[in-house]
C-alpha cells in the first residue's frame, strides 16, 4: 500500500521547541527504563523484559533504520489506534503517522543517532487512525551491531495544550498581576500591569520590586507586604500609590514560592463616592429639608414621594408614607375638590399654576383612608410645576404646600378643651411612652405599643432600656441626663417583640410633680426606620445614576447659564476629543469643533436658547475628525442646562447606503425579467416588483388589495410542499432557498417557476427578510416532456438510430456521439468502438463511391438526403442498409448534429442480387432498386417527422386521464434520461472527437485545493477525511480540465462509495518514476471484487453498487482524459476494504 500523506496545505498547529516538555520525571523514567533494557541485554533475562515492556503506559517500539516497525508494546494501539495487522499491512505506517512539517525533524534525529550512536530524543506530531493530532515526545536508542531502534514514546498533547492555556489566563486577566519569589524579586508579571507601569515587556523579570521602586519600602504598602509574608494570609487593603498617582485596589496572596499580587484601579469610585455624598446634600436641602411641605407625583397621579414637612402639615406620621403610593387623579376627593383639574392642567400645559386650598385633614383622612395624627383645617397656598424629560415629556410633578392658617389654626386650639387633648395624645402617630425614676414603664401610648409590638400589659412595670434597648451601654448617658432636667434628643435602634430592629429618635422630658421634682419622663418615639430605608435606597439610585452616566453611549455636559461647562461625561471626551479641563482653559473650543462660522453662531445660538428639539450638525472630532451629531438642550430650574448629545455618524452612512441600495433595487427590478418579490419578516409586509405583471400579469399594487398570501397563488399540488420548505428554510439556519413550482398567472393558467431567494439574518441568527426572484421556466419544462417522449422513440426503435456531430472547422466529416442498440446489434460495433469515428458507413472493396459523394453533398449543404447503399459489418460481412440523414439545427439556426436512421435492408436486397442473376441484367436491376429504394426510404421519413410532430403538440394540461397522464410521465422521465445520457456521451465524445488537445503544467495541489472547495458541504456531510501530501511530484504536463474532471470523480465516488459503518477516509499523494508522474488515490471504501469486474471497471454504464445517483459514467470517463492524452490508469481492489488507483502520466523532457 502507498504511503499516506496529510494534505500538506493544511495549516501547521504551532507547538513548542522540541524537547520543550521533557520533563525531569519523563527523562527520568526513560533513562531508568532504558537502563533496565540494558541489564536485560547483560543478564538476558527475556522473561522480565517482556513483562515490563509490555505494560509499560508508554509506547515502546523496536524499529528497523528504515522505519519500519518490527515489534510494539500494547500502549501502541491505545495511543495511535492501529492494530498488529494493520502494522503488517502497512510497514511504513510510522512515515504515514507523522505529520508533514516534522519530516526535517526525524531525518536530522536519525542522522544524529546513527553518527554519534548516543540515545536522541525529540518531540513529533503524528496522526492517529481516527484523524487527531497527537504530541509524543520520543526517547530513540540505536543498536548498530543489530541495524535496530529502541525507541520510547510519551503522549504529552494535554500537558501542551495545559501549558498553552495558563499562560493564555495569565494574559488574561484585567487585572494588574505579578509573581514575586521570596526575595521580592519579579518572577512573572502581565501584560496590563507591565504597561500601568510603564515598563517595557519583560524588563521587571528577575529584579526586585522594592529596590526597582524605593517609595515602596515603607508606608502602607511595605507594611501590607510584611503582613502577608509573616502571617501567611491573604491580605486585601486600598492605597494610594504615588508611583503612577491613583488609588489601587491591592491583594496579596502568599504561596510557597513567594506572593501573587493582583491590583486594580478604584480611581473613578473614590470619586464617585465623593460625587455622590455631594449630590445626596444637595437632594436633602433641595427636597427632604426644603422646609415647605412638598410631594412628587409622576405623570399618571401616582404619589412617590412626601418630605417631613408635608407629614407635618398634614398630620401624616412620616413613616407612614414610605412604600406607600396613592393615585391624586383618581381620589374622589381630591376630583371633589376640582384639584385634579388643576393638576392636569399643570400636565398638559407644561407651566406653573399656582391655587389656595382649604379642608378638614380628618374628613379628608377618612374619605381617602390615610391616616393623620390630628384631624384640623388646613389652609393652603399650593404650587404646581412640571418636570420635562429632554424629549419635552412631563414624566412627573412636584407640589408645594405653604401652611397660611397658622392663626385660623392657633384659635381653634385654645378652644378645644382637655378632652380633645388628651384624645388627641392618645391618637397621636408617635410613640408616647412615660418611666418612672426608675426607668420602669408606667404608661405605653397606644401608638407605641403598636410600634414595639407589645401590649401595655406587658410593658408595665418592666425597664424600657432593657426590654427594648438590650446591650445598649450609650444609654445610661441618656438617662443621666434627663434625670438632671435636660430634654435630650437622640438616635437609637430598638427591638421590637418580633425581634424587627426599629430606628428611631427619642426625645425625652422630664415630668414633674405638684412641688417641681422631677419623678419621671416622657419618652417620646419617632419611627425613622423608613427613612433611613429611605436614606440607603437614595444612595443606590445616586451610584446607579452615576454609574449610567459614565458609561451611557450618550454624551452629556452640564453648563451654566453663560455657557460655561461644569461637567462632561467620559462618553463626551472619547467622542468629541475634548476633556473638561481642556474645555475650561480653551479660548473658545467651538472654534476647532465647529471651523465654519456660520455653523459655530448656529451652535452658539442652540447653547444659549436651549431647545426641546434634536439638531443635526457635522463636528469636527480630534479622536475620529468628521463626525455627524444630533443636540438636545435641556433646562433646569437653576438656570443650568444639560447638553445631550448622540453620535449618528453610522446611522447617517446607513441611511445614505440605504438610499442607495434601494435605487439599486428598483433599478434591478426594473431591468430584469424575473419577478422579484421582498418579504420583511418582522412586519409581515411583501413588496412584488413589475415583473409580476411582465410575467403573470398581476399589477403589484393589486396583488397587495387581493387579500392573498403567496401560497394561496401555488398550484394546490405544490402548496404544503413549497409552504413546508419555507417555513423549515426560515426557521433553521439557511441563508439561501430555492424551489421549483407552478405559480398560477392572472389568466387563470400555471406557470413552472424557479424561485430563488436569499434568507437575511439578525445578528442573533433570526430571521428577519427574504429577497427572492422568480424566473419562468415553462418553456423549459414543456422541452423536458418532450425529449422524454423523444427518447422513449430512440432507445426502442427497431431501427438502427445514430447521431453525429458537426465539426466547426471539418463540417463534411461529422463525429459519431451516440448509436442505440439496434445500431450495435446491426454492425457488430460497441457505442465504444465507433463513438468519435466521421464514418456513417463503412467502406468495402465493393462500395458505391457515388453514395459517398452524394452524402458529401448532403453535408456540405446541410440538406436531408435518403439513401441505400452497401455496408460492412465489424466482422466483415456485407449487409444492405436504408439510411435517412436529417440536419437538426439549434435555437440560432446553426447546423450542429445530423440524425442517421437506417433499417437492415439485406434480405431484400439478396432477393434483387438473385433476381438480377435470374435476368442476368445486372446493372438495370441496380438502378431499378435504388430507385425503389429511394422511394420506399422517402416514404418512411415521412412518419418519423410526423411523430417528432405530435410530440411537440401533445399539450399534458388538456389530459385528464390517469393512465394516459401516467404513460406521458412515463415518456417524459424516459426522455430526461435520456437527454442526461446524450449529455454524457457528448462530453464523452468530444474527448474522442477532439485530434489535439491543450496540454500545460498542471499543478495537483491547486487542482486538489479547488475540487475540494466545489463539494466542501458533501466532505463536510460526510465526515471525510482527505491527507494529500505532492511533495514528490507536484504536478504534471496535461490538460487543466481534464486533470480537474479526474480529481472531482476521483474525490466523490471515495464518499458516494463509503462503507456505512465508518467515515470516508483517502489518501492522494504523487510520485516519480524514470518514465511516469504517477498520481494515486486510495480509500477506505466498499471497494471492488477485482475476478468479477476485471474487465468492465472502467466499461460505459458498468454499475457495481447500488446507489441512486450512480450512472456508471465516471470511471468511463476519467478513463477516457487519461488515455486520450498517452496516459494510463490501474486499479487495485479488495472488496470492503477499499480501492486504490494509479494514474501514469508520461514525463516530457
Amino acid at each position: 500500500m502507498p504511503e499516506k500523506q496529510t494534505n500538506s496545505s493544511e495549516t501547521p498547529i504551532p507547538v513548542p521547541v522540541a524537547g520543550s516538555l521533557l520533563t525531569p520525571e519523563l527523562v527520568a523514567y526513560i533513562q531508568d527504563l532504558e537502563s533496565k533494557v540494558r541489564r536485560h541485554e547483560e543478564k538476558s533475562d527475556q522473561g522480565t523484559l517482556n513483562q515490563l515492556v509490555e505494560n509499560a503506559l508508554d509506547t515502546i517500539c523496536t524499529l528497523k533504520f528504515s522505519g519500519e516497525i518490527i515489534h510494539h508494546n500494547p500502549s501502541f494501539y491505545k495511543t495511535f489506534g492501529y492494530s498488529a495487522e494493520e502494522l503488517k499491512e502497512f510497514p511504513d505506517l510510522m512515515a504515514r503517522m507523522l505529520h508533514p512539517d516534522d519530516g526535517q525533524k526525524v531525518q536530522e534525529a536519525m542522522d544524529s543517532l546513527l553518527a554519534s550512536g548516543k540515545a536522541e530524543s525529540c518531540e513529533l506530531r503524528h496522526f492517529t487512525k481516527a484523524g487527531e493530532l497527537k504530541y509524543i515526545q520520543w526517547s530513540m536508542t540505536p543498536i548498530p551491531e543489530q541495524g535496530i531502534i529502541y525507541a520510547i514514546g510519551r503522549d504529552v498533547s494535554q500537558t501542551k495544550k495545559d501549558n498553552e492555556f495558563q499562560k493564555l489566563i495569565l494574559e488574561s486577566i484585567l487585572d494588574y498581576f505579578y509573581v514575586l519569589d521570596k526575595d521580592f524579586n519579579v518572577k512573572y508579571m502581565n501584560e496590563s500591569a507591565e504597561k500601568v507601569l510603564q515598563i517595557p515587556p519583560g524588563e521587571m523579570i528577575g529584579k526586585n520590586l522594592l529596590e526597582t521602586f524605593p517609595v515602596l519600602q515603607k508606608g502602607e504598602f511595605r507594611k501590607r507586604l510584611d503582613e502577608a509574608t509573616s502571617t501567611r494570609q491573604p491580605v486585601h487593603f486600598e492605597y494610594f500609590s504615588e508611583i503612577i498617582g491613583e488609588w489601587f485596589d491591592e491583594s496579596f496572596y502568599p504561596t510557597d514560592e513567594g506572593i501573587s499580587v493582583f491590583f486594580r484601579s478604584v480611581n473613578q469610585r473614590k470619586a464617585a463616592e465623593k460625587e455622590l455624598e455631594d449630590q445626596k446634600l444637595f437632594f436633602e436641602q433641595t427636597f427632604m429639608q426644603s422646609g415647605i411641605s412638598a410631594q412628587l407625583l409622576d405623570a399618571d397621579g401616582w404619589c412617590l414621594r412626601v418630605n417631613p414637612e408635608f407629614c407635618q402639615l398634614f398630620g401624616v406620621a412620616a413613616g407612614y408614607m414610605e412604600g406607600r403610593v396613592y393615585n391624586i387623579l383618581e381620589n374622589t376627593e381630591i376630583q371633589r375638590r376640582g384639584v385634579d383639574r388643576i393638576i392636569r392642567q399643570v400636565i398638559s400645559e407644561k407651566r406653573t399654576i399656582h391655587w389656595e386650598d382649604s379642608f378638614d385633614t380628618g374628613e379628608v383622612s377618612r374619605r381617602i383612608g390615610i391616616p393623620v395624627e390630628e384631624e384640623k383645617m388646613v389652609y393652603l397656598f399650593n404650587t404646581g410645576y412640571p418636570i420635562v424629560n429632554t424629549e419635552g415629556i412631563v414624566t412627573h410633578l412636584v407640589i408645594q404646600h405653604q401652611d397660611i392658617g397658622d392663626q385660623k389654626l392657633s384659635e381653634i386650639a385654645l378652644r378645644e378643651s382637655e378632652s380633645k387633648y388628651r384624645s388627641l395624645i392618645e391618637n397621636i402617630d408617635l410613640g408616647l411612652m412615660e418611666v418612672d425614676n426608675q426607668e420602669r414603664i408606667i404608661r405605653a401610648y397606644p401608638k407605641f405599643c403598636q410600634m414595639v409590638g407589645y401590649s401595655e400589659e406587658e410593658l408595665l412595670g418592666k425597664v424600657a432600656s432593657e426590654i427594648l434597648m438590650p446591650g445598649n451601654g450609650e444609654m445610661e448617658l441618656f438617662i443621666s441626663n434627663r434625670r438632671s432636667g435636660t430634654t435630650e434628643n437622640c438616635e437609637y435602634s430598638m427591638v421590637r417583640k418580633d425581634g424587627e430592629i426599629l430606628d428611631v429618635i427619642i426625645v425625652g422630658t422630664p415630668i414633674y410633680d405638684g412641688a417641681g421634682n422631677i419623678v419621671g419622663s416622657l419618652g417620646i418615639h419617632y419611627d425613622i426606620t423608613a427613612r433611613k430605608k429611605s436614606d440607603r435606597d437614595l444612595i443606590q439610585q445616586k451610584e446607579l445614576a452615576e454609574t449610567i452616566l459614565r458609561n451611557i453611549p450618550i454624551m452629556i455636559g452640564f453648563y451654566d447659564s453663560e455657557g460655561n461647562y461644569e461637567y462632561v461625561n467620559p462618553f463626551w471626551e472619547k467622542q468629541l476629543g475634548w476633556t473638561l479641563d481642556e474645555m475650561i482653559k480653551a479660548d473658545d473650543f467651538l472654534v476647532e469643533l465647529y471651523p465654519d462660522p456660520v455653523a459655530r453662531q448656529r451652535v452658539r445660538d442652540f447653547i444659549a436658547l436651549g431647545s426641546s428639539s434634536w439638531m443635526d450638525s457635522q463636528t469636527i472630532s480630534r479622536s475620529q475628525g468628521l463626525i455627524h451629531t444630533s443636540w438636545i438642550n435641556v433646562p433646569l430650574s437653576d438656570g443650568r442646562k444639560i447638553a445631550i448629545g448622540q453620535n449618528i455618524t453610522e446611522r447617517k452612512n446607513a441611511e445614505a447606503e440605504i438610499r442607495i441600495s434601494n435605487e439599486r433595487f428598483t433599478y434591478v427590478t426594473q431591468a430584469t425579467f424575473d419577478a422579484i418579490w421582498d418579504s420583511d419578516l418582522l412586519l409581515n409586509t411583501t413588496y412584488w416588483g413589475e415583473g409580476f405583471y411582465t410575467l403573470f400579469g398581476y399589477r403589484p399594487d393589486a396583488m397587495k388589495e387581493m387579500g392573498l398570501t403567496f401560497i394561496d397563488f401555488l398550484h394546490p399540488d405544490d402548496q404544503q410542499r413549497v409552504d413546508q420548505s419555507f417555513r423549515r428554510s426560515v426557521a433553521g439556519e439557511d441563508l439561501n432557498w430555492i424551489e421549483e413550482y407552478q405559480f398560477r398567472k392572472a389568466d387563470g393558467e400555471y406557470a413552472f417557476v424557479q424561485d430563488k431567494a436569499v434568507i437575511i439574518r439578525s445578528g442573533e441568527g433570526e430571521a428577519v427578510r427574504v429577497i427572492g426572484a422568480m424566473h419562468d421556466i415553462t418553456r423549459q419544462k414543456k422541452e423536458e416532456q418532450r425529449l422524454k417522449l423523444l427518447e422513449s422513440v430512440i432507445t426502442n426503435s427497431s431501427d438502427s438510430i445514430l447521431i453525429a456531430e458537426i465539426k466547426e472547422k471539418d463540417p463534411l466529416h461529422p463525429a459519431v456521439v451516440y448509436v442505440n442498440s439496434t445500431f450495435e446489434s446491426m454492425t457488430g460495433y460497441s457505442i465504444d468502438e465507433i463513438r468519435g469515428k466521421t464514418r456513417i458507413l463503412f467502406k468495402g472493396e465493393k462500395s458505391d463511391e457515388n453514395d459517398y459523394a452524394r452524402l458529401n453533398e448532403a453535408y456540405r449543404l446541410n440538406q436531408p438526403i435518403e439513401f441505400e447503399a452497401l455496408n460492412y459489418r465489424k466482422s466483415g460481412e456485407e449487409f444492405w442498409v436504408n439510411t435517412s440523414l436529417i440536419p437538426v439545427a439549434n435555437q440560432i439556426g446553426q447546423f450542429t448534429h445530423w440524425i442517421a436512421i437506417q433499417r437492415d435492408t439485406t434480405r431484400r436486397k439478396k432477393r434483387e442480387i438473385e433476381r438480377e442473376q435470374l435476368v442476368k441484367d445486372l446493372t438495370r436491376t441496380n438502378q431499378e432498386l435504388k430507385q425503389f429504394s429511394f422511394i420506399t426510404s422517402h416514404n418512411m421519413r415521412a412518419p418519423l417527422t410526423n411523430l417528432m410532430a405530435i410530440l411537440d403538440l401533445i399539450d399534458l394540461s388538456t389530459i385528464h386521464d390517469p393512465i394516459t397522464l401516467e404513460l406521458m410521465e412515463g415518456f417524459r422521465i424516459s426522455t430526461q434520461h435520456l437527454n442526461s445520457t446524450l449529455n454524457d456521451l457528448v462530453e464523452i465524445l468530444i474527448i474522442k472527437e477532439k485530434e489535439k488537445v491543450e496540454q500545460v503544467w498542471v499543478p495537483f495541489e491547486e487542482t486538489c485545493q479547488t475540487v475540494q472547495l466545489s463539494v466542501q458541504k458533501q466532505i463536510q456531510d460526510s465526515g471525510a477525511m482527505i491527507h494529500a501530501n505532492f511533495s514528490t511530484a507536484p504536478g504534471a504536463r496535461f490538460n487543466p480540465a481534464y486533470m480537474e474532471s479526474i480529481f472531482l470523480n476521483l474525490i466523490t465516488n471515495s464518499i458516494k462509495y463509503a462503507k456505512k459503518d465508518r467515515k470516508p477516509i483517502l489518501f492522494i499523494y504523487s510520485l516519480e518514476t524514470e518514465q511516469y508522474t504517477q498520481l494515486i488515490f486510495e480509500d477506505n471504501g466498499l471497494g471492488f471484487n477485482m475476478a468479477k469486474v476485471q474487465n468492465k471497471i472502467f466499461g460505459l454504464y458498468q454499475k457495481f453498487h447500488n446507489h441512486p445517483d450512480s450512472k456508471g459514467i465516471g470511471l468511463y470517463l476519467v478513463h477516457s482524459q487519461v488515455t486520450s492524452l498517452g496516459g494510463s490508469i490501474e486499479v487495485e481492489s479488495e472488496e470492503n476494504e477499499g480501492t486504490k488507483f494509479i494514474i501514469s502520466f508520461p514525463r516530457h523532457s
